[in-house]
C-alpha cells in the first residue's frame, strides 16, 4: 500500500532489505513483493561497516575491521544479493542492487566489499553534517575515493545531524558545516555533490 501510494505521487521507493534466516530465500520472497509493484532498485543491509569496525579505528583501512564479523556479513550480503537477483530473473527484469555504509571515511568497508567480489551495483554512501564536505572530510577527499571504485555513487542519506531540531548534536568545531542549519546544509550539500558529478563524469549524482 504505501509503494502504491508513493506511485501516485511520482515518488520512488527504495527498499532497504534485511535478511531473515535464510539470506537467500528470504530476500527472495520480499524482493519478489516489490518487484511486482515495479520497484526496481534495491540496498541490501544497513550500515553493516559498523558491525566490523574496531572500536577507534577511521575505517579508511581494511586492518580497521574485524575480519571474522566482516565474514559473516559478507556471507550473508552475497546472498541478498543472490537473492534479489533470483526474483528479478523470476519475473524476467533486471534490478539494481546496492550495499550502503555509516559514511565518515568508513570507504574501506567498499574496498573489502571489492576485493571479494560482492556482486552489486552502487555505492550507497551515508553523510551528515558533522562529517564536513564529501570532498574534504578530514583532510581527505572522501569523494575520489568513491570514484576510484568504478560504480555509480548514490547519496541515500544526506542530512543535517538533528534535521532542523536546534538541539542537534553536532559542533561547529568538527566542520564548517556544522554550523549551517538544515536548509541551507541540504542547498549546499546538493550543490556540491552535483558540482562534482559533473566534473567527474558529467552526469548527476544519485541522491
Amino acid at each position: 500500500a504505501f509503494v502504491r501510494a508513493a506511485a501516485a505521487r511520482n515518488l520512488t521507493v527504495l527498499p532497504i532489505l534485511f535478511p531473515g534466516a535464510d539470506a537467500a530465500a528470504s530476500t527472495t520472497a520480499c524482493a519478489k513483493l516489490f518487484i511486482d509493484e515495479g520497484i526496481r532498485v534495491f540496498e541490501i543491509g544497513q550500515e553493516w561497516d559498523n558491525e566490523a569496525l574496531l572500536p577507534g579505528r577511521g575505517g579508511d583501512k581494511i586492518a580497521d575491521y574485524n575480519q571474522t564479523v566482516y565474514q559473516h556479513l559478507l556471507i550473508t550480503l552475497s546472498g541478498m544479493s543472490k537473492g534479489v537477483r533470483a526474483a528479478a530473473a523470476a519475473a524476467g527484469t533486471k534490478v539494481q542492487v546496492g550495499v550502503n555504509n555509516g559514511g565518515w571515511l568508513h570507504y574501506a568497508w567498499f574496498e573489502m566489499l571489492l576485493r571479494d567480489q560482492l556482486d552489486f551495483d552502487f555505492v550507497g554512501y551515508h553523510w551528515y553534517s558533522e562529517m564536513g564536505d564529501l570532498n574534504s572530510a578530514g583532510g581527505q577527499n572522501v569523494w575520489q575515493k568513491l570514484v576510484s571504485f568504478g560504480k555509480p555513487i548514490w547519496m541515500t542519506e544526506l542530512d543535517r545531524r538533528g534535521g532542523s531540531s536546534t538541539h542537534a548534536p553536532c559542533r561547529p568545531a568538527h566542520a564548517p558545516t556544522c554550523g549551517m542549519d538544515q536548509a541551507t546544509f541540504l542547498d549546499h550539500e546538493i550543490g556540491l555533490l552535483a558540482n562534482l558529478s559533473a566534473a567527474t563524469d558529467g552526469s548527476p549524482v544519485k541522491a
